[in-house]
């Protein structure tokens, strides 16, 4: 399963030392951009330490399988909920009744904290006392995006990695062995940051299909018709996120060969809509209208 890890052997190597040494550190801080893998790498870690094989992680025996399906007692999952904006201290206590009691079926826990950097204030310090005083057996995962936006403390009671975008080559090959056309994986993998996630969700031609359309309406202009039309069509694709990166990068292009100030306030404007769309509760259509309106001449 480890192999299931592309492009990042550096980083994941000073893990399965641990695995085997028995020396798991009591908590890790994975960063690095969204889609490079930080959620595949401690799942992974988590099944090397509990698997029932001997070749660890085996991924097929019912442990693995539980922890990939989400369903193992010991690997407790901590996230935003949907129809929030932060990880709140209820959810933090029901985590932290569970941290004080030893593991239900094998040696030890993982607390895996997804989008760590999006803890409240209050579960932050709450964290930090815990990881102050760790409970024996139980090993802590962070990941965040952004390293800095983490209490300081707490990233100082972690070892931290960083898991860093791919190289555009890894991509390409990645996407020529899932079965995409090798004129595709180049376009994606130039389009997709470093990210096999992205490239995925970017390989799906209906997905670069919309990208084609806008980008040429980019160029040479959006009627009216055509705003409400774009932003009705992207609203309801589960890959907008990533059609609006790519439109970025599109735009970022055209930076380098025309860096006017009309050009670089599209690209402005396409990086904030993709943020803005990541917010919880965020009306999509209305801030692609919103985009589409920046967009046209």
């Amino acid at each position: 399963m480890w192999n299931q890890i592309i492009g990042h052997e550096l980083t994941v190597a000073p893990l399965k030392r641990a695995i085997e040494n028995s020396a798991l550190a009591q908590a890790y801080l994975l960063t690095g951009p969204q889609g490079v893998g930080k959620s595949l790498i401690a799942q992974t870690l988590a099944m090397a330490a509990l698997c029932e094989a001997s070749k660890k992680p085996c991924g097929t025996c019912a442990t693995c399988q539980r922890i990939i399906n989400d369903q193992h007692p010991d690997v407790i999952g901590l996230r935003v909920l949907p129809d929030k904006s932060e990880i709140g201290i209820e959810q933090w206590r029901g985590v932290e009744a569970k941290v004080q009691f030893q593991a239900l079926e094998g040696d030890r826990k993982f607390i895996i904290i997804d989008d760590a950097e999006r803890m409240s204030m209050s579960v932050a310090n709450a964290c930090l006392k815990t990881l102050e005083e760790p409970p024996s057996n139980t090993h802590f995962v962070l990941i965040a995006h952004d390293a800095d936006r983490l209490l300081p403390t707490i990233r100082s009671r972690c070892q931290h990695l960083v898991v860093s975008p791919l190289p555009q080559s890894v991509v390409e090959s990645w996407l020529v062995k899932q079965g995409s056309d090798a004129v595709v994986a180049k376009r994606v993998a130039a389009l997709a940051q470093g990210s096999l996630q992205r490239a995925q969700r970017l390989a799906k031609p209906e997905v670069l299909g919309v990208l084609d359309v806008m980008t040429r309406d980019i160029q040479k202009g959006y009627t009216p018709l055509q705003v409400l039309e774009h932003a009705a069509s992207l609203a309801i694709l589960p890959e907008a996120p990533e059609v609006l990166d790519g439109l970025a990068v599109a735009l970022r292009n055209m930076a380098v060969a025309q860096p006017t100030v009309r050009v670089l306030q599209r690209m402005r404007a396409v990086e904030e809509a993709s943020q803005y769309l990541s917010t919880k509760g965020a009306n999509k259509e209305l801030i692609l209208n919103e985009l589409f309106i920046t967009l046209a001449p």
